[in-house]
């Protein structure tokens, strides 16, 4: 197993992917969001998103800012053993995986248009086909943003 990772990216992108859909209904909403100072509102689900995600990727690789299980509830620790025993498994089936936990993933060259992917793997299988997993954990059970 080959492993590497890039440290997660700060802030947000100009055009970040999980709020291109605020782009797509209303496009003058980015030029009026540069001319007008907006703070971004977090919520209580937002944040303990944020959260599992930190014990997952702390979980598959170590060297990731350190969580520890004991502050999430049975259902939360469950959510994310079921994220870490899919990606251990994926990794471990297959050989030379190029994995990579919370990766800055640019998506256009040409403007700030970047996400966070959770989990990357790829791979070549049996019959030299390239395989390419992009893994997204889902953490919950309410809308967080419209």
């Amino acid at each position: 197993m080959r492993s590497s990772n890039t440290a997660q990216a700060p802030g947000h992108a100009e055009f970040s992917p999980s709020s291109i859909s605020r782009l797509f209904k209303c496009p003058g909403a980015h030029q009026l969001s540069k001319k007008v100072s907006v703070k971004e509102q977090s919520s209580p689900a937002a944040e303990r998103g944020t959260a599992m995600h930190g014990l997952g990727g702390y979980q598959l690789d170590p060297q990731q800012e350190p969580f520890s299980a004991d502050d999430f509830s049975e259902d939360e620790q469950d959510i994310v053993a079921q994220y870490v025993e899919y990606i251990t498994k994926l990794n471990v089936e297959k050989s030379n995986v190029y994995l990579f936990i919370e990766s800055k993933v640019q998506v256009i060259n040409k403007f700030d248009c970047w996400g966070t992917a959770d989990a990357i793997l790829i791979y070549t299988d049996e019959f030299g086909k390239l395989w390419l997993h992009v893994v997204d954990l889902k953490t919950g059970y309410n809308i967080v943003s419209p």
